[in-house]
């Protein structure tokens, strides 16, 4: 996969929509692309966390330990591992629903990465503010108003 595939990826990503061009070359030119095959882990919630992994073709599943529900999957453009770059484990096992192409990028050098472009590290930590605040509303929306005994709220 050249540079070029390679940006189409990001760019097709909302992770990385908002990264200046110059920057998004840049990142692009230091991504490995690693290949994984249908029904295999690509990391193991609690594990150590060593690399972020971005979607360039195939399909991934999310799950919990804490949770027996449907998580959403995980397609082109989407991103694994960016909360492990703060709490530096795992915090959720991905497995490969179908052949994947994955591009990566060790965690060290994604941090270097983020302090030579100011820009990037801006616009990343935006779209990872705006993830939670949708996932937090979502989680919300399904957990229902409980009040602290989990009993239904009345409206």
């Amino acid at each position: 996969m050249d540079t070029a595939a390679k940006i189409d990826t990001l760019r097709g990503s909302n992770f990385f929509r908002k990264v200046p061009s110059s920057d998004l070359r840049a990142f692009a030119e230091s991504l490995r692309v690693e290949y994984f095959t249908k029904g295999q882990t690509l990391c193991e919630e609690g594990e150590p966390a060593d690399r972020i992994f971005i979607v360039a073709s195939g399909l991934l599943e999310v799950k919990l330990k804490r949770s027996d529900g449907n998580l959403p999957r995980i397609g082109v453009g989407g991103i694994v591992g960016e909360y492990g770059l703060f709490t530096h484990f795992r915090t959720a096992t991905v497995v490969c629903v179908e052949d994947s192409v994955l591009l990566s990028l060790e965690n060290e050098r994604f941090n270097e990465f983020l302090i030579l472009f100011p820009g990037t590290t801006y616009a990343l930590l935006d779209q990872t503010v705006q993830t939670l605040v949708q996932a937090e509303k979502e989680f919300a929306i399904l957990r229902g108003k409980t009040n602290d005994k989990g009993a239904k709220a009345k409206a």
